[in-house]
């Protein structure tokens, strides 16, 4: 069961509704640049990716769809590039065309790729999530429950990327302020 936003801490429900490019605002929050960690790049087959998604998820697969093929994904963390203390986990599915067009530098967020390209863009936030992951808590080094969103990126009204990201439970601001 999905808790009720307004019980969610402040600054988790700021990075889960906000607007602004993620890294801009994990740099901010924790006063250091952000530096991402690439777990892995490539071609991934729609239908396979659509057919993994649990229920909860439908929505997330449906907007892999709006990508067209072939398509590929991104998985990668982000941390502080000076504590090195992971923050996110991330998935994004692009269409190959987009991925080299506009992720010229895949070893930095997605964010910092776009800023350099002068990249106007518009998020439309498609779902939030929250829940237990094994996986992501051993990859974060801390225990859940976790908050995520999924999203899609515009780029000029055509979906960009569809984007996936899982919050560590350290973003909060109890954790921050220790």
């Amino acid at each position: 069961m999905q808790p009720e936003l307004v019980q969610v801490d402040p600054v988790l429900r700021l990075l889960l509704l906000g607007d602004g490019f993620t890294t801009r605002n994990l740099a901010a929050l924790i006063q250091e640049p952000i530096q991402a960690h690439l777990l892995d790049t490539g071609r991934v087959d729609l239908q396979a990716e659509q057919g993994t998604a649990p229920k909860s998820m439908q929505q997330l697969a449906r907007d892999l769809g709006r990508l067209g093929s072939p398509l590929m994904r991104r998985r990668v963390w982000l941390c502080g590039a000076t504590s090195q203390q992971p923050l996110l986990y991330a998935t994004s599915w692009w269409n190959s065309e987009h991925l080299a067009q506009y992720l010229p530098h895949p070893d930095q967020p997605i964010g910092q790729n776009l800023i350099q390209e002068k990249l106007e863009t518009f998020r439309e936030l498609r779902g939030l999530y929250h829940g237990e992951a094994d996986p992501v808590a051993r990859l974060l080094q801390c225990p859940g429950p976790f908050w995520a969103r999924h999203y899609l990126l515009l780029h000029r009204g055509q979906p960009l990327t569809v984007i996936y990201e899982v919050f560590s439970p350290r973003l909060a601001a109890r954790a921050l302020s220790r």
